[in-house]
C-alpha cells in the first residue's frame, strides 16, 4: 500500500468520459509563494445516482471507495452508503455500509471516513468505529475507549486517534489484516502521517516518529510565532525520512498564516522553508512519493500546486463550493492523486488529477 495520510485518496477518466467534468478554471500563477440509490452489486455509470460523498479511501490508483449518502437533508440523520470503484470512478457499485449515520445522528451511531487498505478490507470511523474483513457483508462495532479522530494505514499497520474527554489524544495500532488493537505507549498528539514502514504523529509542540512501527521517538516541535494561533494543521511524507508540515495562524481577513515546514531526518530537525501568502482560510497538504518539491495545498476557496518546493502555486478556485472541508487529500502515485471536499447535506466534489496536481477533474459516484 503506497503511503499517504489517509481520511483520505487515485487515477480518472479523461475529461468527457461518462462520469468526469473539467473542474474550475485554469489556475493563476503566483510568484513568491505569494499570493440515485442503486442496488448493491449493480455496476453504474457515475452519472448520477443520488449519492453525494463525504469522504474516500483508495488503496491504489483507480480502485477505492466513497462513503456518503442519498436525498441527505438538513437536520435528519442520513444512512451511510458506500459505493466503490475498480477503474478509477468510472464506474461505481453500491457495497453494504455498516447501520450507521453519516450525517444527523446520535455520536454512538455516525462516522464522517472511511479507510479500507484492500477491497475486502476497511473501517468506517468518526466518531463510531466499525470494521469489516469481507467487503461489507458483514460489519463489527468496535470501541478503542473513546471518539476515533484519525486513522492512516501503510505497509500492513493501521493506526487511529482517539480522544477522550479531558486527555490527549492517544495512538492505537493494529496489524491491518486483524482487530487486535492496543495503545502504542505514550505517543499523543492530533495530525497523522504514514509513508512505508514510517509514521508520524504531531502536536504543535512535539512530534512522535517511527521508522519501523516498534520504536517511537519524541521530537520537540514548535510552529513559527506567526502560525501558533492554530499550529500543526496537517503533515505529509514524500519519503521514509522526507517531511513536509502545514502550521496555520489565527484565521484574520482574507488570508490565513499559512507557514511550510519541512525534515530532511524524520522529524528529528524542523525548518522553515517558506511563510505561503495565500488566500482562503485552513489548510490540508499532500505530496507524491518520492517527489517533495510537488506539493498540493488545500484551503477553504482553492486548490492549489506548487512544482518548485513553494516558491512559485498554481490556485485553482473551487467552484459553488467555497467554505467547504478538504475531507481527503492524497497521492497514490508519483501523479495519480484523489480529493474530497464538502459533503451531505450540502455541496460535494470528489476529484482526481493523473499528473500530479497540474490538473483536476471531478469524477460522480
Amino acid at each position: 500500500m503506497h503511503a499517504r495520510l489517509i481520511g483520505v485518496l487515485g487515477a480518472v477518466a479523461a475529461a468527457g468520459a461518462v462520469g468526469v467534468a473539467a473542474w474550475g478554471v485554469a489556475g493563476a500563477a503566483v510568484a513568491g509563494g505569494q499570493a440515485a440509490a442503486g442496488r448493491a452489486g449493480a455496476m453504474v455509470p457515475g452519472s448520477g445516482s443520488g449519492f453525494a460523498v463525504a469522504a474516500v479511501s483508495f488503496w491504489s490508483p483507480a480502485r477505492g471507495i466513497a462513503l456518503g449518502g442519498v436525498g441527505c437533508s438538513y437536520g435528519r440523520p442520513c444512512a451511510a452508503r458506500l459505493m466503490i470503484t475498480a477503474d478509477g470512478g468510472r464506474r461505481w457499485r453500491f457495497v453494504r455500509a455498516a447501520a450507521v449515520d453519516v450525517t444527523g445522528g446520535r455520536p454512538a451511531r455516525s462516522v464522517s471516513h472511511v479507510l479500507f487498505v484492500s477491497a475486502g478490507r476497511g473501517w468506517l470511523y468518526g466518531p463510531a468505529l466499525w470494521s469489516t474483513r469481507d467487503g461489507g457483508g458483514r460489519w463489527r462495532k468496535l470501541s478503542l475507549g473513546g471518539a476515533v479522530n484519525a486513522m492512516a494505514a501503510s505497509a500492513g499497520r493501521v493506526y487511529a486517534v482517539v480522544s477522550r474527554p479531558g486527555k490527549a489524544p492517544e495512538l492505537f495500532a493494529s496489524p491491518a489484516g486483524r482487530d487486535t488493537w492496543a495503545r502504542v505507549g505514550q505517543v499523543s498528539g492530533d495530525v497523522l502521517a504514514v509513508y512505508g514502514r514510517s509514521a508520524w504523529l504531531g502536536s504543535s509542540r512535539y512530534l512522535w516518529a517511527t521508522a519501523n512501527g516498534v520504536r517511537w521517538h519524541k521530537y520537540p516541535f514548535r510552529c513559527p510565532a506567526s502560525a501558533r494561533g492554530v499550529g500543526l494543521a496537517s503533515i505529509t511524507a514524500a519519503g521514509p525520512a522526507r517531511l513536509l508540515l502545514l502550521c496555520l495562524g489565527t484565521p484574520a481577513g482574507p488570508q490565513q498564516v499559512k507557514d511550510l515546514m519541512g525534515s530532511a531526518n524524520g522529524g528529528r530537525t524542523t525548518h522553515l522553508i517558506r511563510s505561503l501568502q495565500l488566500p482562503g482560510d485552513g489548510g490540508v497538504i499532500a505530496v507524491p512519493p518520492g517527489r517533495p518539491r510537488i506539493i498540493t495545498l488545500g484551503t477553504e476557496y482553492y486548490l492549489d500546486t506548487s512544482a518548485n518546493g513553494g516558491k512559485t502555486w498554481t490556485m485553482k478556485p473551487v467552484e459553488a463550493g467555497g467554505g467547504a472541508p478538504w475531507n481527503s487529500l492524497s497521492y497514490l502515485s508519483q501523479s495519480a492523486g484523489w480529493a474530497e471536499v464538502g459533503g451531505p447535506p450540502t455541496f460535494d466534489a470528489l476529484l482526481r488529477t493523473t499528473n500530479a496536481g497540474r490538473s483536476w477533474h471531478r469524477v460522480r459516484p
